[in-house]
């Protein structure tokens, strides 16, 4: 009978042989050799408790999805245009595959609801929030799939496990031992493994136009003294705003710069709650409960 893993290392280079048959073949030979199983069984069910590897970091932009206009593309603050421009896909082979029968080119995926609502906050509406994906780059995920395990077979032939028929053999069992199946990084993304913060979320009405204790706040909840600083003289260059009127460009692209800190980890919030956090902070200190859409 023939070699399992020379076997499994022919199908890969074989396009028509399915993603998913692949991946459970992979999963056998794990269990067979009594290697960790979790990153093979992760691809095949979801990354559900390990972290995504980053050839799961899929680009895309984000989209918010209006009424009678579909999906609309939303203009980022400089600040987070190279931060929030992939995410990492958590889902199943075969939720994944799925995808690619969508008609239009692209998938939707919808963002966590600590970012849906960041994102509300930061554009003052109720949309929708999506991650849009080019289906191609949906390909090049399950290629890279493809070629992962590829790579954890010819690493198998390197040590000499080969295996025969469906078995494989006291010593190469041994061979086995301590093996480290590696792929290529992981990866943590903002749009899909965050989680809520720990941050003490202090408003309050008393702070209007009291900028010490707006100061008070943001220290709390871990805001450099030099952000504080630059807060400072955004809301003198904007001056006074009505209700109606939203906040002044100055303020929202500090807002923004301070989303961007979150979300490359320099401030210790979630950037799922640094949004939120900000603008129900900063309406306090203007005196306004409510900013219009």
């Amino acid at each position: 009978m023939g070699s399992l893993v020379l076997e499994l290392q022919k199908e890969c280079v074989d396009e028509n042989v399915p993603l998913k048959s692949l991946a459970r073949k992979a999963m056998l030979v794990t269990q067979k050799l009594a290697l960790d199983k979790l990153w093979i069984e992760s691809e095949l069910n979801g990354y559900k408790e390990l972290d995504t590897p980053d050839y799961r970091q899929v680009y895309g932009q984000i989209c918010a999805r209006v009424q009678s206009r579909g999906y609309v593309p939303v203009e980022l603050p400089q600040e987070l245009l190279n931060d929030i421009d992939t995410i990492p896909m958590r889902q199943s082979i075969a939720e994944i595959e799925a995808t690619l029968k969508y008609k239009g080119g692209f998938t939707y995926v919808n963002l966590p609801p600590d970012l849906q609502q960041a994102f509300r906050e930061l554009y003052r509406n109720q949309c929708e929030y999506f991650f849009r994906i080019p289906l191609n780059r949906i390909q090049a995920l399950l290629d890279s799939i493809r070629n992962q395990i590829l790579d954890f077979t010819t690493h198998l032939e390197q040590k000499g496990i080969l295996g025969e028929g469906m078995s494989f053999n006291s010593k190469e069992k041994e061979k086995a031992q301590g093996m480290v199946i590696t792929v290529h990084g992981n990866f943590q993304g903002i749009l899909g493994d965050v989680n809520d913060s720990n941050v003490k979320q202090s408003f309050s009405n008393g702070i209007e136009g009291d900028f010490d204790s707006l100061r008070d706040i943001l220290i709390e909840n871990k805001v450099d003294e030099s952000d504080i600083d630059a807060l400072k003289e955004a809301f003198d260059v904007d001056g006074p705003i009505l209700e109606n009127e939203g906040f002044g460009e100055k303020v929202n692209n500090w807002i923004g710069r301070m989303i961007s800190k979150a979300a490359q980890g320099s401030w210790g919030v979630a950037v799922g709650t640094a949004a939120g956090l900000l603008t129900e902070t900063i309406k306090g200190y203007y005196g306004i409960p409510n900013i219009a859409p």
